[in-house]
């Protein structure tokens, strides 16, 4: 990604963080009139268990399951005091991390933390009209759910300890089946202490690392340093035992057309196999480390994980939320700037190369292979050529045959729609029901593209949490295809593509 989208990424980011108090919401002056409170309704507005088997069991739409747990105890983590992960049959997940958690949305997105809550309250079908139980763990998060719930107008809503429930076993939980390719701020918190302190690692930190050595890696633009031009911020705090990993060590800015105009020339696609594999032992990196990637933004984090996963490291991991599940925990940064050291790989070619497929490779599956979909991930604006979405390219319209599953709304770096309000990967239920009312066949194989690899890589790697291995990433992009003369469909709906000999577009004959 080029540099200077990045720092007005950043930029905006600061300039929007939400504040650290609850929202606040008024209900409407009128309600709707509801059913008289049912058993579950009790004076103290506590369930009982009997409740819950009972809203566990049921299939009627009007009474509604809430787990106000964070995403990763919902997908499968054994946190806050519960000795099993995962997520009752029936709840939904609307987290309490999302009402007070820092926040972020672009001016260009323009979605407030309550817009990207009541998304998820649409997505999951919940009304002021239904009946709710909303559990937790912790004895806390539940009644910060029924609140906010309430403060919108939602008037049967009791709460739910389900701790001694789900630590007795006896209800069936619903676990994702990879759900530790991301990993939650406490375990990340617990092998960070491990790495600097030498701490004993916790059960499922210890299920997760086993006899591997680990590799804590920072990924983000910039070098090392604070500098307000070049660099990332690392040196002024990072999570501790990171060690930091510039975006453009592996996507090196290159002219690979060197005919196009100068402010169009350069691209950031992914730089040769060996020099990957270079960089990965140059960060201490072999293909048996088990490897934990933070950092503020997950469109970097989950890009370095396809990376090392094409590569043939088989053990990692991306710490979810990017940092605000970290910063919402309090836990400390490190300053100052760690050295890795330099290692042998394991391998000199990519063990896994189906994981990323090349220009060639995507024309060849599109045209010819009846079971590949290759899937777009830009914005609406990107896909019906009214915008290139990126500053330094200046082709815009959509590849032929290609599904749109719209990342996220208004810019290039957004994830509004595959996100949760605190930057968590939204619910299994909900990102298959979008992609079915997109046309993806979860059945075939899922190629995910954008513009240079960022936001289809976040894509794959939640694709590959929900189970589905049967996914790539088409890395090089609408960039790399539209400058390499692909032909695409321009705004106007003509069959177009770039010549290089003419330096302009041209139709297709």
């Amino acid at each position: 990604m080029k540099r200077n989208a990045v720092i007005i990424l950043m930029l905006a980011a600061v300039l929007t963080l939400g504040g650290c108090g609850k929202s606040e919401q008024k209900a409407p002056e009128e309600e709707t009139k509801t059913e008289e409170p049912t058993k579950e309704e009790t004076a103290s507005g506590e369930a009982s268990e009997e409740d819950v088997l009972a809203y566990i069991k049921d299939t009627d739409e009007n009474t509604v399951l809430v787990d106000a747990r964070v995403a990763d105890a919902y997908q499968g983590w054994a946190l806050d005091g519960a000795e099993k992960g995962g997520h009752f049959e029936n709840a939904v997940n609307i987290s309490a991390q999302w009402i007070d958690c820092e926040y972020e949305s672009n001016e260009k997105e323009n979605k407030t933390r309550e817009e990207s809550i009541q998304k998820e309250l649409d997505a999951n079908k919940m009304t002021a009209e239904k009946s709710y139980i909303v559990y937790d763990t912790n004895g806390k998060d539940a009644a910060a759910v029924k609140g906010y719930l309430e403060g919108l107008g939602y008037k049967n809503v009791s709460t739910f300890n389900a701790s001694e429930l789900i630590n007795s076993g006896s209800e069936n939980l619903v676990i994702y089946e990879n759900y530790n390719l991301y990993m939650p701020a406490d375990i990340v918190k617990n092998i960070s202490d491990h790495v600097v302190k030498g701490t004993e690692l916790e059960a499922q930190a210890a299920d997760i690392v086993k006899d591997a050595k680990v590799a804590l890696l920072d990924v983000s633009w910039g070098d090392e340093t604070n500098n307000e031009e070049t660099g990332s911020g690392y040196e002024g705090g990072h999570v501790p035992g990171s060690v930091h990993v510039n975006t453009d060590e592996y996507e090196t800015p290159k002219v690979y057309v060197e005919e196009k105009d100068e402010d169009f020339r350069s691209e950031w696609r992914l730089i040769p196999d060996k020099e990957l594999i270079a960089l990965a032992e140059a960060k201490g990196v072999t293909k048996d480390s088990c490897v934990v990637i933070v950092g503020y933004e997950p469109l970097a984090t989950t890009r370095m994980a396809v990376i090392l996963k094409y590569l043939g490291c088989e053990n990692v991991h991306v710490m979810s939320e990017g940092l605000v599940g970290w910063n919402a925990k309090g836990y400390e940064m490190e300053t100052g700037i760690n050295k890795p050291e330099k290692v042998s790989f394991g391998a000199d070619k990519p063990q896994n190369p189906d994981m990323i497929d090349t220009i060639d490779e995507a024309a060849d599956k599109l045209k010819n292979d009846s079971n590949f979909q290759l899937i777009d991930t830009r914005t609406i604006e990107e896909w019906e050529g009214k915008d290139t979405g990126y500053g330094y390219h200046d082709l815009a319209g959509r590849i032929d045959g290609t599904i749109l599953s719209e990342s996220g709304v208004g810019y290039s770096s957004s994830m509004y729609n595959y996100r949760n309000p605190d930057k968590s990967m939204r619910s299994k239920e909900i990102l298959e029901a979008m992609w079915k009312d997109q046309g993806i066949d979860t059945a075939k194989h899922m190629s995910f593209f954008c513009g240079s690899g960022w936001r289809a890589a976040e894509e794959v790697w939640d694709a590959m949490v929900l189970g589905y291995e049967d996914v790539s990433l088409y890395s090089d992009g609408w960039i790399g295809w539209s400058n390499e003369g692909h032909p695409y469909i321009d705004k106007d709906g003509n069959t177009v593509h770039y010549d290089k000999e003419q330096n302009k577009v041209v139709p297709v004959k």
